[in-house]
């Protein structure tokens, strides 16, 4: 008997505490101020999310469950990894990349628990091209290539095994237009005067992987 009524107690107050959440946060509460390579997962991307409201405030089992284009198709999906998260702070929510990142805006269906106890809201938060902010990066196996989309240069970045490893850049329309050798574990690449668009880079081994680069 006593066990039934502690667990009907922590249910009310559960409740009550989840109905305040709900009341006091809302999506413009949550910005999204990054997208970057999990540097332990080649397939992941980290989701970086920053709660605006009062420090006082708490919202449970948030997540990104999937990231979308600027075509709305999905390229990424997560799921729950955090219990929850206080406001003023930032967490970075790992999902797994099945496509391409590079149409911006990018927009994460951003989940928490709301009003009551298991009913969920939603949010939509867009990144890039409509918040005005590009530190977008992009990776493939050992290589990282950032920012993208970007204006003047983008800066190559490989392991020592890398280097001296030959890469070719096409415009759309698959004319071969730039080559070179990666120099350093950081090799910058001099894009001001290509034209605005997109740009396809090829590195690695018989040249087998693909970067899509957004020159602005």
């Amino acid at each position: 008997m006593k066990t039934k009524t502690f667990l009907l107690t922590v249910f009310i107050v559960l409740n009550y505490c989840s109905t305040l959440l709900g009341q006091s946060v809302n999506c413009s509460d949550f910005s999204i101020i990054g997208v970057n390579p999990d540097t332990l997962n080649p397939n992941g991307y980290n989701v970086s999310i920053q709660f605006n409201a009062a420090d006082s405030i708490w919202i449970n089992y948030p997540h990104v469950s999937a990231v979308l284009d600027c075509n709305g198709d999905t390229v990424a999906t997560g799921g729950l990894s955090f219990f929850g998260q206080l406001g003023q702070t930032t967490n970075d929510y790992l999902v797994t990349v099945s496509g391409s990142l590079a149409c911006e805006p990018l927009t994460a269906v951003f989940v928490y628990l709301g009003d009551g106890i298991f009913n969920n809201d939603t949010c939509l938060l867009t990144f890039g091209a409509t918040t005005g902010i590009s530190n977008f990066s992009q990776a493939l196996g050992e290589f990282f290539i950032f920012p993208n989309p970007s204006i003047n240069q983008v800066n190559i970045q490989t392991n020592l095994s890398q280097i001296g490893t030959s890469y070719l850049v096409y415009n759309h329309t698959g004319k071969l237009i730039l080559t070179g050798k990666l120099d350093s574990e950081s090799t910058v690449l001099d894009i001001s005067n290509f034209s605005e668009g997109v740009y396809l880079f090829r590195v690695g081994e018989n040249l087998k992987q693909t970067f899509k680069i957004i020159k602005e």
